[in-house]
């Protein structure tokens, strides 16, 4: 028989309402070993730990069923000299240095069995427990525990293996992602400084426009005081001076305005003084000298 809080443990661990049959209890038990088997859970120690509970769970709940029900409590546990076990205290242990390897060993191998609708009577004397578990079986030959050990001891480093393998890769990886997030840094570091300059070089094209476009209107109304003057509107000449900012002691074409000019003077020198002393124009030679000494150069 199996004591009743192990067994009332191994259905709420299942998640499983007792009075559920076998059929319900090995259902849901696959389903959940199948989640926490160490073989899709490498290097998860709480997932084995998971694993061998639900098996030990499992075991628990089928001896219960295979005895009829039958379970006995704290108060009226009995013992005899034929029992094979006498008190939590009297479960049998390994108790070589492979223990945990061996436990895990064999919750796999009973998980494959069960798994694969193999398993029978033959694990019927396996009991589980908050404390240890124990299962009858034939000691291994000198030879079979040499085997045995050589066996585990294989398994042990091809799981390191595998372990370092893993490792290598989560470092690979991290260190691809390191430079791909550093190439893409400078990608956006070349992006921002291409748009700085392009708009830098926007504003100096639009400088450099609005600057032309100040010369050539300047010129275009020098010139046109130059033509006034070579016509003698006197008052035409007034206005490019005192309106435009004509200089009437300069030439007509401005420094730097050459190609804004449609027809260059003969003389380049020539200034609107001159121009009016030739036609005679005293009242205009008087005006333009007033305001050519009162104009900054």
């Amino acid at each position: 028989m199996v004591k009743q809080a192990a067994v009332s443990e191994a259905y709420a661990l299942l998640g499983l309402e007792q009075g559920a049959t076998l059929e319900q209890v090995r259902s849901v038990y696959k389903q959940k070993a199948l989640r926490t088997h160490p073989d899709k859970n490498p290097g998860n120690a709480e997932a084995t730990t998971q694993f061998q509970q639900l098996g030990e769970a499992y075991s628990i709940i089928q001896k219960h069923l295979q005895s009829g029900g039958h379970s006995y409590g704290d108060d009226d546990y009995y013992s005899d000299a034929d029992s094979q076990y006498d008190s939590d205290d009297d479960y049998f242990y390994f108790h070589d240095d492979d223990v945990e390897a061996r436990r895990a060993e064999f919750f796999k191998h009973l998980f494959e069995e069960i798994y694969n609708g193999r398993y029978g009577d033959r694990y019927r004397h396996y009991a589980g427990s908050n404390r240890g578990y124990h299962y009858q079986r034939t000691p291994d030959t000198p030879e079979e525990r040499r085997a045995r050990m050589q066996s585990e001891r294989e398994e042990r480093e091809r799981a390191e293996q595998r372990r370092e393998q893993q490792k290598a890769e989560r470092k690979a990886f991290e260190a691809r992602m390191r430079e791909k997030e550093r190439k893409e840094a400078e990608e956006r570091q070349r992006a921002k400084a291409a748009s700085k300059k392009a708009e830098a070089e926007k504003r100096r094209q639009k400088a450099a426009e609005t600057a032309e476009a100040q010369q050539q209107r300047a010129q275009t109304l020098r010139s046109a005081t130059f033509a006034a003057a070579r016509t003698g509107d006197a008052k035409l000449v007034k206005k490019g001076v005192w309106e435009d900012s004509v200089d009437p002691a300069g030439g007509e074409v401005k420094t730097g305005c050459e190609k804004f000019v449609k027809e260059h003077p003969q003389d380049p020198k020539e200034t609107l003084l001159h121009i009016a002393s030739q036609h005679g124009d005293v009242d205009l030679v008087e005006w333009l000298g007033a305001h050519s000494r009162s104009t900054q150069f």
